[in-house]
């Protein structure tokens, strides 16, 4: 960030040595020195014990220096070898681990930062500014080190695989396909809902509007296609929907538009009541689709949305 400041503050210019300071060397040392004080030096266990700190965060700073045994040389001049003992709770070995991750991470911009600002001025002797360590080794990922621990040294948790939306689908629905249809149906009217209530709000008629051209707010049409299988349409003449709430709420499992800061922005009232009622919601009720088939294409467009550009999504039941 300083560097960029640097670079288009104009009473600078670009100027290596801005007020004749090399300012972005300091900058770097003092971000990796201040992570590199990480052994138990920096935390006796005597002090500890006397200022006794009760925040839990606290204890855990201690705790992660008291854990590191060692800093020194390694085989590589340009690093140094960090060395922790194996008496460590799962949770501190992972935190470890980060905090040795960011500081390769902030040794590795620091010295991408110094070679693109420096690198070029040997003319003033500049291109000498760089960083004496770039890389940092520790015992943490030993196959040794690890084998002596009482836990796998990994950070896990809950998951769910995408299939498992479809597997859903059936216990919640049911088996009745008329379910799909009326999951579908419920967002088109909720849609159109919506377009009154914004068409309201802005001073807006429906009829100025780029809409479908159908008579009724919502339209259901069965296709056949010419390999004798069915496609079941619905159109409406709704809101639309933004790219936003197509990735953050249609294709979300169990997350509700309506309950977003944008729709209460858009769709409350000073008092706190809704301008436009909803009968459906995102997500479980999108998967319901896969009641009518294995496969379905979507086509929006957000009434605000300029140059009257849309978006097309296409999904299958073992869509990733």
């Amino acid at each position: 960030m300083c560097k960029a400041y640097l670079d288009t503050e104009p009473r600078y210019g670009k100027n290596p040595k801005p007020m004749g300071a090399v300012a972005i060397y300091p900058m770097a040392l003092l971000r990796v020195a201040d992570y590199l004080q990480l052994d138990r030096k920096r935390a006796p266990a005597v002090l500890l014990q006397l200022r006794d700190p009760q925040s839990p965060i606290s204890v855990q700073e201690w705790q992660k220096h008291l854990a590191v045994d060692h800093i020194g040389p390694a085989d590589d001049p340009a690093a140094k070898t960090i060395t922790v003992n194996a008496d460590i709770p799962l949770k501190l070995y992972l935190q470890l681990r980060d905090l040795l991750a960011g500081l390769q991470s902030e040794m590795d911009h620091s010295t991408a930062v110094l070679d693109e600002t420096y690198g070029a001025r040997s003319d003033l002797g500049l291109n000498r500014l760089t960083l004496a360590i770039r890389r940092i080794y520790s015992n943490l990922h030993s196959s040794a080190f690890r084998g002596r621990l009482p836990y796998i040294p990994e950070r896990t948790g809950f998951s769910a695989d995408p299939n498992l939306l479809t597997l859903l689908v059936e216990p919640l629905y049911g088996k009745q396909p008329s379910v799909g249809v009326r999951e579908l149906m419920q967002n088109a009217v909720d849609a159109v809902c919506e377009l009154d209530a914004w068409c309201e709000m802005h001073g807006r008629l429906p009829a100025s509007l780029d809409l479908p051209d159908q008579e009724p707010d919502v339209l259901i049409d069965f296709i056949k296609q010419a390999d004798g299988s069915w496609i079941l349409r619905v159109t409406d003449k709704g809101i639309g929907m933004t790219a936003g709430t197509l990735q953050h709420y249609f294709l979300r499992a169990g997350a509700c538009f309506r309950q977003s800061a944008e729709w209460t922005k858009e769709f409350v009232d000073e008092n706190g009541h809704a301008r436009a009622l909803r009968a459906g919601r995102f997500g479980i009720g999108a998967f319901a689709t896969f009641l009518l088939g294995p496969s379905f294409r979507l086509f929006t467009r957000h009434v605000t949305a300029s140059n009257s550009i849309g978006y097309c999504l296409e999904a299958s039941a073992d869509s990733r």
